[in-house]
């Protein structure tokens, strides 16, 4: 009897070795957010432009790197980076870590600023203050197909965030609509509506 119970747990082992492949296979990393993969080509930059691996790069690097991002900084500019680090104004070096505090801090403000001014534009199309209340689905057509006579295909995009299908815009469900940043339509919209509110205000 012992024998045989030794062959059967050995085989159950064997088993789960052979089983072992296909369960690592099966496992897929989690995809990372926008946010992290903006985050880890930061570094990626950062450390291109510190070959050494000191940790730190000079402010002609930092305004390199600024500019490979897409910002022209001007020497105001670095200095005010600085400023807001605590950093010295004679200081010719900053650190990954002062860095990506300073990043951080920029997309906590850019968001604050985002959500502002999704408020508005929500309130110009007919929602409540602090986002209560409903935009008609109509009115956003109206705007986007007659007022600005676009070709954008507004309908399908409403049907994608119109979650219950009831023709009434909710604060969240305009948030979806707008808060897509890498979709030219969204940021279209987004402009034409800042008209609206222009317009609006000029009344």
């Amino acid at each position: 009897t012992q024998s045989t119970w030794g062959s059967q747990e050995f085989q159950m082992e064997e088993k789960k070795v052979a089983k072992a492949p296909e369960e690592v296979k099966s496992e897929k990393p989690e995809e990372k957010s926008e946010k992290e993969k903006q985050t880890d080509r930061l570094k990626e930059a950062f450390d291109a432009l510190d070959p050494d691996k000191t940790g730190s790069i000079d402010l002609e690097d930092l305004r390199y790197l600024l500019r490979f991002f897409g910002h022209m900084a001007t020497s105001e500019e670095i200095q005010g980076i600085l400023s807001e680090l605590h950093l010295d104004e004679d200081a010719v070096c900053i650190s990954w870590e002062k860095l990506d505090e300073y990043f951080k801090r920029q997309k906590e403000i850019r968001k604050k600023q985002d959500d502002e001014d999704t408020l508005l534009a929500y309130v110009a199309m007919g929602g409540g203050v602090g986002g209560t209340g409903k935009v008609e689905r109509a009115t956003l057509e109206r705007v986007i197909l007659k007022d600005f006579e676009l070709t954008i295909d507004i309908k399908s995009m409403i049907n994608d965030i119109d979650d219950n299908g009831n023709g009434e815009i909710e604060y969240e469900e305009f948030q979806k609509l707008l808060g897509t940043q890498q979709h030219i339509h969204s940021r279209i919209i987004f402009l034409l509506l800042f008209i609206c509110i222009l317009l609006l205000y000029q009344k």
